[in-house]
């Protein structure tokens, strides 16, 4: 993507299924799954990493649409299921799905650019295919009878597939490290303040259009999204 491979990014779309919780996991710890206790759901907690992601890769969009549901299939009170729509400035789109009940689950993140497209498969495999012009250019030269042949005649593109292993390495010690290093060091660090606040600012952005079930611009008002958290609070506190 930063060498242009597939072209202008049209549209992406991300389902990240492969979070499937028990009841009991839930029950492990007071605070789990709920507003007082862990500020959210499934977006504040397994999938805040793909939204973290989703900011690195596409940036910030310019404006978010979500339907969540609450405890849809868990004794919860919190998000156990998430559809977001993602608009940016410059006319792409995405769509992100994730879940917490679905225990086949799927992981997979198409991106769509005028030149390719880019396919990733539970995290390990990749496949890259890319016309050698854009789409709109020609996809314009076909007749008829050429667009129903398309599929016996298809325009040349390569294609590529790539392979990602577990090498063993634990993410966890590497931030750790990562962070004692930037400290001792002067090491740059792989996730910055502005990275994580701008992820926050993403979940929240989704929280608040589904709250109130409309589209919201980013940024958005920060003490509105406050007004509803906090009421949201006291009613679970309430019980």
């Amino acid at each position: 993507m930063a060498d242009n491979a597939i072209g202008k990014i049209r549209n992406w779309q991300w389902t990240a299924a492969k979070t499937w919780r028990p009841q009991a996991y839930y029950e492990q710890n007071d605070w789990r799954a709920t507003w007082n206790g862990e500020g959210g759901g499934i977006l504040i907690n397994q999938a805040s990493h793909h939204i973290d992601l989703i900011a690195w890769l596409f940036g910030m969009p310019q404006k978010v649409y979500a339907h969540l549901k609450y405890g849809s299939q868990r004794n919860i009170t919190v998000d156990d299921d998430v559809t977001a729509v993602l608009s940016y400035a410059n006319g792409m789109s995405g769509v992100f799905t994730t879940r917490t009940h679905d225990f086949f689950g799927t992981d997979r993140l198409e991106i769509l650019g005028d030149k390719g497209k880019i396919i990733i498969e539970n995290g390990d495999s990749m496949n890259m295919k890319v016309f050698e012009q854009e789409e709109q250019l020609w996809s314009k030269d076909l007749d008829i009878s050429a667009f129903k042949a398309i599929e016996e005649n298809a325009p040349r593109y390569q294609e590529k597939v790539f392979e990602f292993h577990d090498r063993g390495q634990n993410p966890y010690v590497n931030i750790m490290k990562n962070f004692s290093e930037s400290i001792t060091e002067n090491a740059p660090l792989y996730a910055t303040r502005e990275d994580g606040e701008r992820n926050v600012e993403l979940i929240n952005a989704i929280y608040l259009s589904d709250w109130l079930q409309r589209e919201v611009d980013i940024p958005f008002d920060q003490s509105l999204y406050l007004e509803k958290l906090n009421k949201i609070m006291e009613k679970e506190r309430e019980g």
